[in-house]
C-alpha cells in the first residue's frame, strides 16, 4: 500500500493493480494549480518515497522528519 503525500488517500502500488499511478494520473488531469497532481507516494511497507512525476524514487533530507514520523507509527 502506497500512502498519497498529497492528499493521504491509500492505494496499492503500480505492481499489484496500479490504483496509486491511476490516482496520480486523474489528479495530474485535474490539477489547475500546479500541472503536477499527487505525484509523491510513500510506501507503507518500507517507508521509501516514489515520485511518479519522475518515475523514481525520491531520496531527500527533507523528507527525514515525515519517514521519521511513519517509522515510529510502524
Amino acid at each position: 500500500n502506497w500512502l498519497c503525500l498529497s492528499c493521504g488517500e491509500i492505494h496499492c502500488s503500480r505492481y499489484v493493480n496500479n490504483h496509486a499511478e491511476e490516482h496520480w494520473l486523474f489528479t495530474l488531469l485535474t490539477d489547475e494549480q500546479d500541472n503536477i497532481g499527487h505525484c509523491l507516494t510513500i510506501s507503507l511497507a518500507d517507508l521509501s518515497v516514489w515520485c511518479y512525476l519522475c518515475k523514481s524514487y525520491i531520496i531527500n533530507n527533507r523528507l527525514n522528519p515525515l519517514i521519521k514520523q511513519f517509522e515510529s507509527l510502524k
